[in-house]
């Protein structure tokens, strides 16, 4: 005879089967870009856990501009080239093979001349 809580415990094991990529850690991430195509550093900085080695982002808020976004390493050095991002609802790789432990921060540009009164506001998911 199957309890209930042998029941509820296999559709709770299915359930959490049934997640891509379980416990990889996860983000909402925004910013906003300078109006001169300057460099922004962003401050939050997040670590390469020993599991998950790739960086992504699921790009879903764009500004008036395609932005540039590469990680930076907390030592303050680059990590990654920048990665040109242009269309929404769409995943783009920032990282491949990063180090477990690694600690990085984003650092993003507009790609061409913004004027104030256009959306500097960017955002998505990030994945590592």
């Amino acid at each position: 005879m199957v309890t209930i809580a042998t029941a509820m415990g296999a559709v709770m094991a299915l359930a959490g089967g049934a997640q891509a990529d379980p416990g990889r850690p996860n983000n909402y991430i925004a910013g906003d870009v300078g109006s001169e195509g300057f460099w922004v550093k962003y401050s939050t900085y997040r670590t390469i856990p020993a599991s998950w080695r790739n960086v992504d982002i699921y790009y879903d808020n764009k500004p008036d501009s395609k932005i540039r976004i590469y990680l930076r390493h907390s030592l303050d050095y680059r990590l990654t080239d920048p990665v040109e991002l242009s269309s929404t609802s769409k995943t783009y790789r920032l990282g491949t093979g990063m180090d477990a432990g690694t600690e990085f921060a984003i650092t993003a540009q507009a790609t061409e001349f913004m004027w104030n009164n256009e959306d500097h506001h960017w955002g998505g998911q990030l994945y590592w």
